[in-house]
């Protein structure tokens, strides 16, 4: 996040723009607070500006990076909304992207799921943006000691009791090609696409909304689709009579 801010604010300068900082604390750690202090003081030297939101709520006892991840992003994309800011940058890295696949494929995703996190993603007020996803955490790493400022490090990032972190040191470990495994989400990515445009054409001919928020599909239409796109149709069908916001899982859809 060090690196993305500096290298988003030198750019924005170039075109006459501006950026600024988001820090998020999500208190799960007594340094946190001291932490998100120092890194807005560092930004606003820089002539940056900062802001810095604080996590309410208490963490669950299992599924802490599932619930501090949907409360940064919460935070994030409310406090660039308040700015009026167009574009939310994230720094996820060519590393990340890898790690995501794995931990996806290790949880049976389909093609969606395993095509990883995007580089340019819509979201209902403004666009996330992820500019480092092609450059590998060694890069960003020395970016980011470049600049001379101050870098916290959180150890949970290597608490070996979540997931992500075991696929993390087996990738290390095993001297793990990132970049092929970042290609093959971008592949998969691609025909992800395909396969969305498929099920809108679909949804237009099998799905009609009725009253209560009720959506009656045509099962002989369904049965007849490639079972890809049928079975991304009944999900999209579901959420949206149902509210919820991320894609269900693959394996349960199938069922």
């Amino acid at each position: 996040s060090i690196a993305l801010v500096w290298l988003a604010d030198r750019w924005a300068r170039a075109q006459d723009g501006s950026a600024f900082g988001i820090i998020v604390d999500h208190g799960l750690r007594f340094e946190s607070a001291d932490e998100a202090r120092v890194a807005a003081e560092q930004l606003r030297a820089a002539n940056i500006a900062a802001c810095i939101r604080k996590v309410s709520g208490i963490p669950p006892e299992n599924g802490v990076p599932a619930w501090a991840r949907k409360a940064r992003y919460d935070l994030l994309r409310d406090a660039a909304v308040e700015r009026g800011a167009l574009h939310l940058l994230l720094a996820h890295h060519q590393d990340d992207q890898a790690e995501t696949l794995l931990l996806r494929l290790a949880r049976g995703s389909g093609v969606k799921g395993l095509s990883g996190m995007r580089g340019v993603q819509p979201d209902a007020d403004l666009r996330l943006l992820r500019p480092l996803l092609d450059f590998r955490k060694a890069q960003v790493a020395a970016t980011a000691e470049a600049t001379g400022w101050t870098i916290a490090d959180d150890p949970s990032n290597r608490a070996t009791k979540y997931a992500r972190t075991r696929i993390r040191n087996a990738l290390a470990t095993s001297s793990g090609d990132t970049t092929r495994l970042a290609k093959t989400a971008a592949t998969l990515a691609s025909e992800d696409a395909a396969i969305e445009q498929a099920v809108t054409r679909l949804a237009v001919r099998a799905a009609t909304i009725v009253p209560y928020g009720l959506i009656r599909l045509a099962r002989s239409l369904l049965a007849a689709a490639p079972a890809a796109v049928s079975t991304r149709l009944l999900d999209r069908a579901v959420r949206m009579a149902g509210g919820a916001e991320s894609p269900l899982r693959h394996s349960r859809i199938a069922r």
